[in-house]
């Protein structure tokens, strides 16, 4: 990996240079995306960044976002100087906000680097949040399958894995480089610890602790917006898009492999014809 990277690439393609406005720093599984689809409606369209706009995005950002989080704690590396700020800012420059994983692993930073930038903490029920990750965020095995494994030994699926190495070292730079993150009650207690510390070095006027129950009116009253005419995004809709989801993952894992096992057949008939 290049730390020294061209900002002329691919990451400086934009010309839009926000500076950042908001800062979500409740874990995944608090309703990070749901607030991340609330943001974006209160600032017009502008993209709040989420763990989940990376699956989009190029290898080279995912990269970018990796090398952060490797070289977190150093400022040197291969003999050359490492400024994670400039990194940060850099990778930030097209957002207002931002939601959630990989974000929360450089809270000290942005307060630093932000003077006005304020900090929304979604919370829920430690036990319903621990429930919450054990599904897919933070699963006890891999749900990778064989196949799945095979195939991400393929350059088309490495960004696959990127991604899922950025979630664990985004989780553990936020919940502990030590924690174990298949230990039920070290999980728990490293939730609660990080939502302490959240309300410990962020000041008081510039943070929200937020439940996505609560809807619209703390959101902007503590925003400075108007309230929107639109229901609060995932109300209603959080137990349909779960059953959806669930089901079209199955439908895309079996479309995928049905593709990918008539066209192995078709090349080895090529091969041996």
């Amino acid at each position: 990996m290049n730390l020294l990277w061209n900002s002329n690439k691919s990451l400086s393609k934009s010309s839009i240079n926000h500076d950042l406005e908001v800062i979500v720093v409740g874990l995944n599984k608090t309703g990070t995306s749901y607030l991340k689809s609330a943001l974006e409606i209160l600032y017009h369209g502008t993209t709040c960044l989420h763990y989940t706009d990376l699956i989009y995005q190029s290898n080279d950002i995912i990269e970018k976002w990796l090398e952060l989080h490797l070289c977190q704690y150093q400022t040197k590396l291969n003999g050359f100087q490492y400024n994670k700020q400039e990194l940060l800012k850099l990778l930030l420059k097209n957002y207002k906000s931002v939601s959630g994983i990989p974000i929360t692993s450089f809270l000290n930073d942005l307060i630093q680097m932000y003077p006005n930038v304020k900090v929304i903490l979604t919370v829920r029920n430690a036990e319903l949040w621990h429930a919450a990750c054990r599904t897919n965020l933070i699963p006890y095995q891999s749900n990778e399958s064989k196949l799945q494994k095979f195939f991400y030994k393929f350059s088309l699926f490495t960004w696959l894995i990127k991604l899922n190495q950025l979630k664990l070292l985004s989780l553990q730079n936020t919940l502990g480089n030590k924690i174990n993150l298949k230990n039920d009650n070290e999980l728990i207690h490293a939730y609660s610890r990080w939502n302490d510390y959240v309300q410990l070095i962020v000041p008081k006027d510039r943070l929200l602790i937020y439940n996505i129950k609560q809807g619209w009116l703390p959101l902007c009253e503590f925003l400075n917006k108007p309230i929107p005419c639109c229901t609060f995004p995932g109300r209603n809709t959080i137990f349909l898009w779960s059953y959806l989801l669930r089901h079209l993952k199955k439908l895309f894992h079996f479309i995928l492999y049905t593709f990918i096992y008539l066209f192995m057949i078709y090349y080895f008939l090529n091969i041996f014809r």
